[in-house]
């Protein structure tokens, strides 16, 4: 089922795909327009039809594997120095265009 919701916080409007799993787990989930939730409701309807619901309910319950992240101190230096140095040390012309 998909229908429309509003946050009791800052009063966005989300659109939510709610089904309940042929395990009787509920899968809802928030999504910023209706296509996305379209399509996820579709790839569920469909795979509970072809009896492979409970892969794709490890698909889309599970977060995805974080690579392993062991960087030497060369390696973090060349990152740090190109994602956040020169981002937050632009000189004063973009500074006075702001």
């Amino acid at each position: 089922m998909i229908f429309e919701e509003t946050d009791k916080r800052t009063t966005k409007k989300y659109t939510v795909c709610s089904k309940y799993w042929p395990d009787g787990t509920r899968f809802r989930r928030r999504f910023t327009n209706k296509t996305l939730a379209k399509n996820v409701l579709t790839r569920i309807e469909g795979a509970i039809a072809m009896g492979t619901w409970q892969e794709l309910k490890k698909e889309l319950t599970e977060p995805p594997p974080e690579p392993p992240q062991d960087f030497t101190v060369r390696e973090f230096a060349d990152i740090y120095l190109e994602e956040y140095c020169k981002v937050a040390t632009q000189g004063r012309i973009s500074r006075k265009r702001r």
